[in-house]
């Protein structure tokens, strides 16, 4: 996947967030053109949780991997946010 791809995939999860009710924001990690974790913000619930943003939501899986000291050396970054006003 492209960058671009990868930011379409993140607005694509922020959408379904706010059709189900809850903030627009997604996040997509990806390395070398493969989706590692995505997430979606839930801090509105329920039940509410100030801790549940996007970003936290699709790092919670890659806690281990991202101690990898291999992993770290060969990660390419990129990080988009991107939100959709209301």
């Amino acid at each position: 996947m492209t960058d671009h791809e990868l930011l379409d995939r993140a607005i694509a999860l922020a959408l379904a967030s706010e059709a189900r009710g809850g903030l627009p924001v997604g996040a997509v990690i990806g390395l070398a053109g493969t989706i590692l974790a995505e997430g979606t913000s839930d801090v509105i619930g329920p039940p509410y949780h100030p801790g549940r943003h996007a970003e936290t939501t699709a790092l919670a899986p890659l806690a281990r991997d991202l101690l990898d000291p291999t992993w770290q050396l060969q990660r390419k970054e990129l990080q988009c946010s991107p939100l959709r006003p209301s």
